[in-house]
């Protein structure tokens, strides 16, 4: 919210201070890609086998943290149907976050075994899906 000198003035003389955010996050939370990105990774999915992922820990302990069976997840030709949103294997090295007011959110990954062997896409992973499930409280 941007004000006026003249109403800086008048708040400062009443004792409220303003604060003002001079640098921004940097690029350490996950990148929102945009319609564009999402035709681009489509054509780049990975093949899904949901026997395979179910034998990896991490996929076990994603499903935990999210309040689902293997039985709650529909396997689709590119994606895996979670519910809340749809989860894409992709050959990129980056997670990212397709959100789409009409339909789920895409969240497209590199495949588990790049992600287990990443800390960093761990905490991008984990950090997203907590987003996802807390709801929004500006509503």
């Amino acid at each position: 919210m941007n004000i006026s000198q003249r109403q800086f003035t008048h708040l400062h003389e009443m004792g409220i201070t303003l604060w003002q955010r001079r640098v921004f996050p940097t690029a350490t939370t996950t990148p929102i890609a945009t319609e564009k990105t999402a035709v681009k990774q489509r054509s780049t999915n990975i093949t899904i086998n949901l026997t395979d992922l179910s034998t990896q820990q991490i996929f076990s302990d994603i499903l935990l943290s999210i309040n689902l069976t293997l039985a709650d997840i529909k396997t689709r030709n590119a994606y895996l149907d979670l519910g809340l949103l749809n989860w894409q294997f992709t050959e990129t090295t980056a997670i990212t976050l397709i959100e789409n007011a009409l339909s789920e959110n895409t969240l497209s990954t590199p495949n588990l075994n790049h992600i287990a062997q990443s800390t960093t896409l761990k905490r991008q992973l984990w950090q997203l899906l907590q987003a996802q499930q807390t709801p929004d409280k500006t509503a």
